[in-house]
C-alpha cells in the first residue's frame, strides 16, 4: 500500500506499508532517493550488496543507482525522492551531503543532546527543499515561526508538544 504525501516538480515524499515478504523490485529512478524506515524491517539491495534497515534508520540512495527492498515482516517507510534542480539532475551527493550513500544510519545518532539547548545541523539547504535536524533538551521551546511553503516534522526519538495555530499535537 502507498500514499503520496507531497509531490511538487522537485520532490515527491510517499509512505508504504508492507507485509512480510512484499518487495518492491529492483529500480532506478533518476533523482537521490532519501528512504527513511517507520516500523519494522526492510532489506535493500543495491546490485549484490545487501543491507538490512529498520525503524528509526535512513539510507540515501544516489540517483541512477539500481536498488531493490523487501519486507522482512510488516514494516512502514517514507520515501522522498528528490529530483530536480534547476530543471537538471542533481549529481551524487549534491543535495544531501551530510549523508553518505547507500548507508544504512540511524537519523537520530547524528546530533546530539545538548544541555538547557535546542540544537540543530542542517542536512540540505536548497531553494526549495531545507532539511534540518534539531534536539531539544527537555524544557526547551522553539519559538513561534512562519513559513512560505509547507512544513513535515518526524520526531526520531522522544516525543513533543507541536503548535500549529491554535491547535496543538502531542
Amino acid at each position: 500500500i502507498s500514499h503520496s504525501v507531497a509531490s511538487r516538480p522537485f520532490l515527491d515524499i510517499a509512505v508504504y506499508s508492507f507485509d512480510e515478504g512484499e518487495e518492491i523490485t529492483e529500480e532506478t529512478v533518476p533523482g537521490a532517493k532519501l528512504i527513511l524506515m517507520l516500523e519494522g524491517t526492510a532489506r535493500l539491495c543495491f546490485g549484490a550488496d545487501a543491507q538490512s534497515i529498520s525503524a528509526s534508520e535512513v539510507v540515501l540512495i544516489s540517483g541512477g543507482a539500481p536498488h531493490a527492498i523487501k519486507a522482512m515482516g510488516q514494516c512502514k517507510l517514507m520515501q522522498m525522492e528528490l529530483e530536480i534542480k534547476g530543471g537538471q539532475m542533481m549529481e551524487r551527493g549534491e543535495y544531501i551531503r551530510k549523508i553518505p550513500v547507500e548507508t544504512v544510519m540511524k537519523l537520530a545518532d547524528q546530533i546530539d543532546y545538548e544541555a538547557q539547548k535546542i540544537a540543530s545541523i542542517t542536512l540540505a539547504q536548497q531553494t526549495n527543499l531545507i532539511l534540518t535536524l534539531f534536539s531539544l533538551d527537555p524544557g526547551e521551546v522553539m519559538g513561534g515561526h512562519a513559513s512560505t511553503g509547507d512544513a513535515m516534522v518526524q520526531v526520531l526519538d522522544g516525543m513533543a508538544e507541536i503548535t500549529i495555530g491554535d491547535q496543538v499535537y502531542t
